[in-house]
């Protein structure tokens, strides 16, 4: 646990959330195209910053 309070601190600079744009439409479209009603959807935390991008696609 205390490796991850020293470290966490510089995440962002080893994988800042711009890596995950192109994942993430990925993700969006194909939620879009199974749910197309779908307006919100959940996410549990796989890493990454995906939930960035996505939130722009559900509320």
């Amino acid at each position: 646990m205390k490796l991850h309070k020293e470290l966490a601190e510089w995440w962002l600079l080893m994988s800042p959330h711009t890596e995950y744009e192109e994942e993430a439409a990925v993700y969006a479209k194909i939620i879009q195209r199974h749910h197309p009603e779908g307006e919100k959807a959940i996410e549990f935390g796989a890493g990454g910053s995906n939930p960035f991008y996505l939130k722009q696609h559900f509320g």
